[in-house]
């Protein structure tokens, strides 16, 4: 998917920046999160990082799931999300580079 096509589907990302390991683009929405909402974590990375799920806000229920979406060339090549199952935090993966999902 595009990056317009994305946003038809599921809206502007509540933050917007570069991955930590590849400075590629990445989108994080906060779902389930109040507007005012924060993720300190991203701050502590650096200045235009958005590459960290909030496990604690995730286990509290202030955030009921991050999804981040990595761009490269206006089209996703990977999506990652986390989220809380019973008392386990799950992230699955889907890359584009390696063919392969994780859960």
């Amino acid at each position: 998917m595009t990056e317009s096509e994305v946003m038809d589907l599921i809206g502007e990302a509540d933050a917007v920046g570069v991955d930590a390991i590849n400075a590629l683009p990445n989108w994080r929405y906060d779902i389930g999160a109040s507007d005012d909402y924060e993720n300190e974590l991203d701050k502590q990375l650096g200045e235009g990082i958005v590459d960290s799920v909030d496990e604690d806000a995730i286990r509290q229920g202030i955030v009921k799931m991050q999804l981040f979406i990595g761009w490269r060339n206006g089209v996703i090549y990977q999506i990652f999300n986390t989220y809380l199952e019973g008392d386990l935090l799950v992230t699955y993966r889907l890359s584009s580079e390696d063919n392969r999902t994780e859960k």
